[in-house]
């Protein structure tokens, strides 16, 4: 299965953002270092052990992100516009010698 840009770059953004739950509440125990619901205002993480701060690929000109309400089970990332995209900083985030990395998404 090949994806389109836009697919590759929702991917691609899923899995740079580290863990992506949807636990519901903001909450989160001492072993989980990422935390993002996107049920709020913006992409920034609800809960970050390292920068929670949202931001775009620097090459391109890209705007981060949106969130939007009309998720499959509320709000969600809103990659729809091309000239948007979301990354955060691994430092901190994320401990790639131990762990899960657990996201859904949905491409149309």
């Amino acid at each position: 299965m090949q994806l389109s840009r836009t697919g590759r770059l929702a991917l691609q953004a899923v899995i740079i953002a580290g863990v992506l739950g949807f636990l519901g509440g903001g909450s989160a125990s001492a072993k989980v270092l990422f935390l993002a619901h996107y049920n709020g205002p913006s992409a920034d993480a609800d809960y970050a052990a390292g920068p929670k701060d949202a931001g775009p690929v620097p090459a391109g000109g890209y705007k981060v992100a949106g969130t939007t309400r009309s998720g499959r089970w509320g709000g969600a990332l809103d990659l729809t516009d091309k000239s948007r995209n979301c990354t955060y900083k691994a430092l901190g985030n994320l401990d790639p010698r131990e762990g899960t990395v657990d996201f859904w998404f949905c491409i149309d």
